[in-house]
């Protein structure tokens, strides 16, 4: 392993050790904390299987599973987000992001010269599991490493079918769509007083989210509809081509240039592509909701008497 990989797995390790007797461990509601993504591959098969590496910032998927009331899991936030402020005390040489996607901008600011770890990381309330969309569910549940449990593997036992591009599939993807609009005007804004560097990691981020949703988005809906969800596992594979064959050669130039910027991240960070990036946003996001987005829509046959208002925007 190298250096970062090393420093990450020691990390995770303090992190599960610090997890077991901190108070989120210890309340009633919890369940179990897992890690989910290509780290729970590694973890799960450590010989067979490459350590993660990245060429822009190290991220890791981190969850914690409870059964609660709404209060309950409130205050298992703020004892989570308490138990990551702990760990940076205890580990100076690495500084943790909260990357808080579709609804926030994120928390934390890059230091040069630390191990800069991006985590995603939520309580998930088991409670009542239509609150969340099967996809997540079905992502969640498709690849997870346990990391420290209470009692059974509530997520093993969990039935999860395959998630249907239907009309709740696409009223998720109309809400996400309009909160990454809102984020970034608001991203924009906040120039007043933010570093463009950290605009341009937050630009960054949504560029990914709608890329990303993009390929869902992108692939018609057949009569016959077995919608492959591992295709958007390996979105970054082959990311330009299928935008090149699903959309066009501009949204293509477009996706090119948002994968350069993966390839080698700190080269491109800066006030310049700051502001390229918040324009790519609005550009790949417009292609993708009228050339995907409403495409999809008009094949969805419960749609024609059901109508979405156009992408709103609350700030």
């Amino acid at each position: 392993m190298t250096v970062q990989q090393t420093q990450i797995r020691n990390w995770l390790d303090d992190l599960v050790k610090a997890f077991s007797t901190s108070p989120i461990s210890q309340m009633n509601c919890f369940r179990q904390f897992i890690v989910t993504g290509s780290y729970a591959d590694w973890l799960k098969n450590p010989n067979g299987v490459s350590c993660p590496s990245w060429n822009a910032l190290p991220d890791i998927n981190l969850y914690v599973l409870v059964s609660s009331s709404e209060e309950e899991q409130i205050e298992a936030e703020y004892k989570l987000g308490l138990l990551y402020q702990s760990m940076m005390r205890e580990h100076k040489e690495v500084n943790l992001l909260l990357d808080l996607h579709p609804f926030s901008r994120s928390v934390g600011t890059i230091v040069p010269d630390y191990l800069n770890l991006q985590l995603t990381s939520r309580i998930i309330n088991m409670k009542d599991t239509s609150k969340y969309p099967d996809y997540c569910w079905y992502g969640w549940k498709s690849n997870y490493f346990v990391l420290y449990i209470n009692g059974e593997d509530e997520l093993e036992k969990l039935e999860v079918s395959s998630p249907k591009r239907d009309l709740t599939w696409l009223k998720h993807m109309h809400m996400a769509f309009a909160s990454y609009s809102n984020v970034v005007h608001m991203v924009a804004l906040s120039s007043i007083s933010v570093d463009p560097l950290e605009i341009f990691d937050e630009a960054y981020r949504y560029c990914k989210e709608v890329m990303k949703d993009g390929i869902s988005l992108g692939i018609p809906i057949s009569t016959d509809e077995n919608f492959n969800y591992s295709i958007i596992k390996k979105w970054k594979d082959k990311c330009d081509k299928f935008y090149g064959e699903y959309y066009g050669p501009h949204e293509r130039s477009i996706v090119e240039r948002i994968l350069a910027i993966e390839k080698d991240y700190f080269s491109y960070r800066s006030e310049t592509y700051a502001r390229q990036l918040l324009s790519d946003f609005f550009t790949l996001k417009n292609y993708v909701y009228s050339k995907g987005f409403m495409a999809r829509m008009s094949e969805i046959q419960k749609l024609q008497n059901d109508s979405l208002v156009p992408l709103p925007l609350w700030y």
